[in-house]
Formats: structure tokens, sequence, C-alpha cells
């Protein structure tokens, strides 16, 4: 069956011109066969490696705003060396008193007996002094020199071996050591220490 190109009116076998819109009716025309043409041996393309599938960060598929946000982790920090003094003491007075309102002093320790004779002059010119100090349940002794005295001239107030922390903090010698408890942290008392003096 046959339509109308112009209108798609239905034709008649054989109709020549179109009986609603009048146009001419083509006989149909035998259409050659297409010709199909044998592709040319294709060269095949290099194929690349597959890429290695990558698991995405389940915190980042999760939450990825937060992702562009936190940063890596610090790496922990180095212990730094003791800083150097920002004020100069000329007796003992002065650090005794900031030592105190900072909390650190709970006793001073009264004049030990068997001192040298330099050891007792500078006991009583504010050249030496022993405090104690709470802290966690131990108690430490803090002793604050004038780094000019020898400390064999206050054998009492020396005490040696594993625990003792001290450093110079300019022109004095300050030295902490466990008195009693089952702690000894004399290496953070003694940076507390200078970190108010």
């Amino acid at each position: 069956m046959k339509f109308c190109t112009k209108c798609g009116n239905k034709l008649a076998e054989g109709q020549r011109f179109c009986t609603k819109c009048g146009a001419p009716n083509k006989p149909a025309q035998a259409q050659p066969a297409p010709v199909i043409e044998a592709p040319a041996a294709a060269v095949p393309e290099p194929v690349a490696a597959p890429e290695p599938i990558v698991e995405p960060d389940p915190m980042e598929v999760l939450f990825p705003q937060a992702a562009a946000v936190i940063p890596e982790p610090a790496p922990a920090p180095v212990p730094t060396p003791t800083p150097a003094p920002t004020r100069e003491y000329s007796n003992i007075l002065p650090m005794i008193l900031a030592l105190g309102n900072a909390g650190v002093i709970d006793d001073i320790v009264d004049e030990p007996a068997g001192m040298s004779q330099e050891a007792v002059t500078a006991w009583s010119k504010d050249k030496l002094a022993a405090l104690s100090h709470r802290s966690g349940g131990s108690e430490y002794q803090i002793v604050i020199a004038d780094g000019a005295l020898n400390p064999s001239g206050y054998p009492a107030l020396v005490v040696t071996g594993d625990g003792v922390a001290s450093a110079h903090f300019g022109t004095w010698v300050v030295s902490v050591a466990l008195a009693s408890g089952a702690t000894n942290e004399s290496a953070r008392v003694l940076q507390k220490v200078l970190s108010l003096l």
C-alpha cells in the first residue's frame, strides 16, 4: 500500500495523483543495493595498563567538608632546652616571692645546721635558700643558690643521685630533689620553677 508523499493520504495501486491534495505520485524506483565495503584492517590502539583501584577514605566519603578542614596531626613536640632567664636577680627574695605568688612554695626550710661559714653568710644575705613544694602526693626540696657558692659548704641541702634535677638560671643554680613520696617528677617541678622565675 502506498501513501501520498505530500499529505499522507492513502493511494490506490497505480494512482498517479493524490485524490486529496492533487500531488503527483511518482512510482517507486528500484533502489540499488548499498555497497558495504569491508573495513580496512584496524591497527590496534595501544592499551594502557589499568589504573589501580584506590579505595576512598571513609571519612572523606562521609564527611567531605571535614577532609579539607582537619589538618594532619602535628608531630610530637620536641623538648626545648631551658630558656635563658629574662631577669637577673641580685638576691633570692624576689624569686621566693614569684614562686610563692604562683603557689609553688609550701614552706621555707629553716637554716640547716652543719653549713660552712660561707654558706651561713650566703643564707643571711639571701644568696641561698631551701624551699619545699608538694605535688601529687610527693614532696620536693627546691634549693636556690648563688652559682659562685661551693655546694660542699651546704651538704645538708645537697641531694645527689637519681631523680635530682638542676639547672643554671643566670648566675643562680636551682636544684629540685624528691624529699618524700613515690612519684619523682623533679624535672617537671624544675621546669615549672624556671618558667616562673
